[in-house]
Parts: C-alpha cells; sequence; structure tokens
C-alpha cells in the first residue's frame, strides 16, 4: 500500500473517491450472494444460522454479521434498495 502521508490533498480524495465507489459495489454485490445462501438455506448444513455462518465461515463480529443479515432482508424485500 502506497504512503498516504505523501499524497497532496487532492489525490487523497480522489483515491478515497474510487475507494468509496468500489466499496459500495461490492457490498451490493456481497448482499446479494448473502441473499441467494440465505434463501437457499446453505448455511444450515453445517451451521445453525446465517449469523453463525458469518461470523465462523467469515470471522464477522456478531454485530457485522446481524447488519449484513438486516441488509439481506432488507434487499428480499425491497430490491431496489440495491441501488
Amino acid at each position: 500500500m502506497e504512503n498516504l502521508r505523501i499524497l497532496c490533498d487532492q489525490e487523497l480524495l480522489l483515491g478515497c473517491d474510487r475507494i468509496v465507489k468500489a466499496e459500495n459495489k461490492i457490498t451490493r454485490y456481497g448482499i446479494a450472494y448473502l441473499a441467494e445462501i440465505d434463501r437457499r438455506r446453505m448455511f444450515s448444513r453445517e451451521h445453525e444460522s446465517l449469523h453463525h455462518f458469518l461470523t465462523k465461515r467469515y470471522g464477522y463480529t456478531s454485530g457485522s454479521a446481524q447488519r449484513r443479515i438486516d441488509a439481506v432482508r432488507l434487499y428480499r424485500e425491497i430490491p431496489e434498495v440495491a441501488e
């Protein structure tokens, strides 16, 4: 990773803009994938719940796992929220 301290303000902001845009896109994909895993109940093969699956398989904290579960449920109810 580059040394961010050497970037001028403009370069720092532009770099952050790119990262946030990419992060938003990948988050939408992640939620869509998790929604399909939840729909198929794939987590139940080895885990007692989607929450357990997210914390054990992917190492999310309990709070992070719950936020993703909430997003998955909202996404399934109102797919337009992905935009």
